[in-house]
């Protein structure tokens, strides 16, 4: 069975439930909500790592929180009946309206929000040096026109402008969360917004090149913390209790949280099937030329998963080996390696080594992947190997060294051939697994397939398309990995090769 990342599947049983007409569970969904008082026990939408959680428990503490990841999710539950509403800033709800419809605000904000750039604790310097920069910006009232051009009504023209940044007093590495317009996103291919811009001109202010690092929210501190990045931003509020951790930057604009509700009164338009697909088609693919981000996406996953499937089956023959080995003081290390991978989760070892064992190191997150996959790969398909090597028979080595064969050659002509056809359709499975588990790499700073899609899901607001057609992506490499390891499994196997008897002639 060829398996795609949860999240797809959950997204596309979603799109199922609404085509065949599902009605939303909450009683009154259907009434109008105007006041934030008609929310006391419903869901309502709270995005993961944000401040909304403490927003929501201060202002409607009887209302139960669901967390998501990604404004887009937020939208279509909230679309679909799942919440009842969720929280945004006023900034952000304007790129939301100009991206989607069906959706009002209470007038009323609920509180006020301050947003700063983040800092590790061991960079106070860098920290001071950032407020100066920041300071002369918003007292002569550049950063207000920042924000102002990127946040107003011609946002969507707003462009980052030409500075010079010689870089003389080295790279100034900002990391993001690039799915939060207007603050940070893609455009393009190329991190834009007025969190980048106003990062651009304290880089310039500093003698600094900028480097724009993107990551997932929950990435963000290790990456400040293990050195990867030097400030971090993405629309972080300001927090007492998060001060305990980290440094945070003079406040460079305050926002108003305010309540996003469905419109219900909204009256449901007609519309074609065909021509839906087709916008959404449109908008996913050829606007600002997103087709390139798929690609570049699509390139980072089989690049990670075709290297480690290689690595991982040579460092796995190796574990294998050491497995099999008399000697304690190989099967001993080899059979913790073995339990240690297998119970510790992809995402916490890529992050262990991205942001712990190789802080120090200059290396891609590419390389990191690999690595970590690599490993992760090697632990099963050790233990395939041993299965495999196991259920051949004693005495096919024992005949193969009565024909006068060397142990080695007698293992790799007559053991792996038979090994190989017990191996291969359960290493079918583990790879297709493995290519499924690329969809995390996006903590460790990597833009894969399914990052490219958030990416994408952050401007068009479109849940569906972009996710059923990036599920497509990973059926179609699944099936092709299928089915290139099924014709090799189809040339080691004896009872499917044609034989012919030498000497004779066929008529």
């Amino acid at each position: 069975m060829l398996r795609i990342p949860v999240s797809y599947l959950a997204f596309i049983m979603l799109c199922c439930a609404l085509v065949a007409g599902c009605t939303p569970e909450d009683e009154g969904q259907g009434m109008q909500i105007t006041e934030l008082s008609q929310l006391s026990g419903r869901k309502v939408g709270v995005i993961t790592g944000s401040i909304f959680d403490g927003v929501l428990k201060r202002h409607i503490p009887s209302a139960e929180p669901e967390f998501f990841d990604t404004f887009p999710d937020q939208v279509q539950a909230l679309k679909t009946g799942k919440i009842s509403a969720f929280f945004t800033d006023d900034t952000g709800m304007r790129d939301l309206l100009a991206h989607t419809t069906g959706l009002l605000y209470l007038p009323d904000p609920v509180e006020s929000d301050e947003h700063a750039f983040v800092f590790a604790r061991s960079r106070q310097a860098l920290q001071q040096q950032v407020d100066v920069a920041l300071r002369e910006m918003i007292q002569s009232g550049l950063a207000g026109q920042i924000i102002e051009k990127w946040s107003g009504p011609d946002g969507a023209a707003a462009e980052l402008p030409e500075l010079p940044q010689e870089g003389k007093q080295g790279v100034l590495r900002f990391a993001t969360q690039i799915t939060c317009p207007p603050a940070a996103y893609i455009r393009n291919g190329r991190p834009v917004g007025y969190e980048v811009e106003l990062a651009l001109r304290v880089a310039e202010a500093l003698g600094r090149r900028l480097e724009v690092i993107i990551l997932d929210f929950g990435a963000l501190i290790p990456s400040l913390v293990s050195g990867k990045s030097d400030m971090a931003g993405g629309s972080i509020s300001v927090t007492e209790e998060r001060r305990k951790s980290v440094l945070f930057s003079v406040p460079i604009y305050t926002v108003r949280i305010i309540v996003v509700v469905p419109d219900t009164q909204e009256e449901s338009l007609a519309y074609s099937v065909l021509s839906e697909v087709r916008e959404s088609f449109i908008r996913t693919f050829l606007v600002e030329g997103r087709y390139r981000l798929v690609f570049k996406g699509l390139w980072t996953t089989v690049l990670i998963c075709v290297l480690s499937a290689v690595f991982g089956s040579l460092l796995g023959a190796l574990i294998c080996s050491c497995r099999r080995s008399g000697s304690p003081w190989l099967s001993v290390p080899a059979r913790i390696y073995i339990r240690a991978i297998q119970g510790t989760p992809i995402v916490l070892l890529l992050m262990i080594l991205y942001y712990v064992v190789f802080s120090g190191l200059a290396l891609d997150g590419v390389y990191v992947a690999v690595i970590g996959f690599s490993m992760n790969f090697a632990a099963y398909v050790s233990e395939m190997m041993r299965a495999g090597v196991e259920s051949v028979d004693k005495g096919q080595i024992e005949a193969a060294a009565a024909l006068g064969f060397r142990p080695i050659h007698a293992f790799i002509r007559v053991v792996i051939p038979q090994a190989a056809r017990y191996v291969l359709p359960v290493y079918k499975g583990e790879l297709i697994s493995m290519l499924k588990m690329t969809a995390v790499v996006g903590y460790i700073a990597i833009q894969d397939l399914t990052k490219m899609c958030d990416i994408i899901r952050s401007r068009t607001y479109d849940a569906f398309f972009p996710l059923i057609a990036t599920a497509c992506i990973y059926f179609v490499l699944a099936y092709l990995l299928i089915f290139l390891l099924t014709l090799l499994e189809h040339s080691i196997d004896p009872k499917r090769r044609q034989r012919m008897v030498k000497g004779v002639t066929a008529r």
